[in-house]
């Protein structure tokens, strides 16, 4: 009973022991053991700094050792868990590149080739200055060689990821070295419609025209993406090409609906450009024919309008008191025929010209803004969903067009600037920050976003000034002590 007793007292004391010392201890000691070759003790002491002190600066270098010790001991999945860890829970560590290059070091012991070639292939575009970019390198040299890759299969993947990170230029430069160097003419062409789809994107419509002309007519393009070809050309004012490739559209037996409304809208609206007005009344008459609920109802009525100079249908904003004045011009002029006064007969006419001109002119600017409003509040709903699926290009892509539409409203630039630091984007996400502020924002979120982005940008000091100025602004306890905190951690930072 005795020997018992002392045996758990021993455990007891032993624990505490291992438990009490600090994080800095704990990680000399595994790095002593791993230096010996006993991985699994290694792994022990560095759990216990992630487990007890997961905030501690060693927390990100023993997630990674972790991640080593396992490929040590052949438990590629386990290393792997530990490695994305890193990427995920330390995304500011200095030891994320090498999470990339030891995590094709397991895809390359389990000879998934591709996978190990997509990450290298990440690793060397991000990370040229790494210590392990020369063997990061001659590895994915010597496999593309033996070909034990698609090697443009890899940089179609690796783009995409860029793509829906937002990060344009990298994926540009993948994406162009499948056109300028692949020797399969689909994957050029797959390629060369990304391509101009990322200057759509940019609102560079004259080099996305220039790429799709290069494939217009050599491979099958989706109707969908042939609008956004047509319109490109629109947007450069290449109105007869734009009014070919639309027809074509047109032609089309899948067309969707969504594709079809856009595809009559603006056949009409570019023959109302070439002043083909009657061929114009066809496809905008269809439009409301066949669509009548469509987004385009309300401009498309516009149109109609003022092309067959009749008076509003649907809204009616011609006011009694200018209906009556009309009336009195009208029994003017007929008193004055009776008088066979000329000249003041065309003054009169022209006076009533230029009232119905204004009436015209004050409807117009009518339907325009409910125009603008009903698409704005599509574009706000859609941005949401697409934020809440994760989605955040596309989201973004959305806010940035109602943006245009209404650029003083400071709540977008706030949703645009958390878009763009998911993205991994501090620099932009700064930018609208900063225009949220400028318009007169004071949401406490953004001053958090603001501090955090000021950190990522490693302009310490001004992230710590950011940081109490949100502190001071605080009542909450457990709030105000989150906010102490990580002023210290920054402070430990430089």
């Amino acid at each position: 009973m005795n020997i018992l007793r002392m045996t758990l007292i021993i455990l007891l004391f032993c624990n505490y022991v291992i438990y009490s010392i600090s994080p800095e201890t704990l990680y000399g000691k595994a790095v002593e053991l791993y230096d010996d070759g006993k991985f699994e003790k290694s792994v022990e002491h560095l759990k216990i700094i992630l487990e007890d002190y997961p905030e501690n600066n060693w927390a990100d270098a023993s997630c990674f050792l972790i991640g080593d010790c396992y490929i040590k001991t052949g438990d590629n999945i386990k290393a792997r868990l530990y490695f994305n860890l890193v990427l995920s829970n330390y995304s500011d560590s200095p030891l994320v590149g090498d999470a990339y290059f030891f995590i094709s070091k397991t895809y390359e012991i389990e000879k998934d080739y591709m996978k190990m070639a997509e990450c290298l292939k990440y690793f060397i575009v991000n990370f040229p200055d790494s210590y392990w970019i020369n063997e990061a390198q001659k590895n994915f040299l010597y496999y593309s060689e033996q070909g034990k890759f698609d090697l443009d299969e890899v940089n179609f993947k690796v783009a995409q990821g860029y793509i829906e990170n937002m990060e344009n230029e990298n994926s540009l430069k993948l994406l162009e070295e499948i056109i300028n160097e692949s020797k399969n003419s689909d994957n050029i062409y797959k390629a060369s419609l990304k391509v101009a789809k990322i200057y759509y994107y940019k609102q560079n419509f004259k080099l996305c025209s220039d790429f799709f002309e290069k494939i217009y007519n050599k491979v099958e393009i989706s109707s969908e993406d042939n609008i956004i070809y047509a319109d490109s050309l629109y947007n450069i004012s290449d109105y007869k090409k734009a009014f070919s490739v639309y027809k074509d559209i047109l032609s089309k037996d899948n067309i969707s609906k969504k594709s079809l409304q856009k595809t009559l809208y603006s056949l009409g609206d570019i023959l109302l450009h070439l002043e083909r007005k009657e061929e114009a009344l066809v496809y905008l008459k269809r439009l409301n024919k066949e669509f009548p609920d469509s987004d385009y109802s309300n401009e498309v009525n516009s149109m109609l309008n003022n092309v067959l100079r009749k008076e509003p249908v649907r809204i009616n904003i011609v006011k009694k008191d200018e209906r009556k004045e009309l009336e009195n011009l009208k029994n003017k002029i007929m008193s004055y025929r009776e008088e066979k006064t000329e000249d003041k007969l065309e003054n009169l006419k022209k006076n009533i010209e230029d009232k119905k001109k204004s009436i015209l002119e004050k409807k117009n600017e009518k339907e325009k803004l409910v125009i603008k409003v009903n698409t704005f509040q599509n574009l706000w709903d859609e941005a949401e969903i697409f934020q809440n699926e994760r989605n955040y290009f596309d989201a973004l892509m959305k806010y940035s067009e109602a943006l245009i539409m209404q650029p003083e409203l400071k709540e977008l630039y706030f949703r645009v600037a958390f878009l763009y630091n998911q993205m991994k984007d501090p620099e932009n996400a700064k930018i609208n920050i900063d225009k949220y502020f400028e318009l007169g924002g004071n949401n406490k979120e953004a001053f958090y976003l603001n501090s955090f982005l000021l950190f990522k940008m490693n302009r310490f000091e001004e992230s710590i000034n950011s940081y109490r100025d949100v502190m001071e602004t605080i009542t909450d306890k457990i709030e105000k002590e989150e906010v102490r905190l990580a002023i210290q951690r920054l402070q430990m930072a430089f």
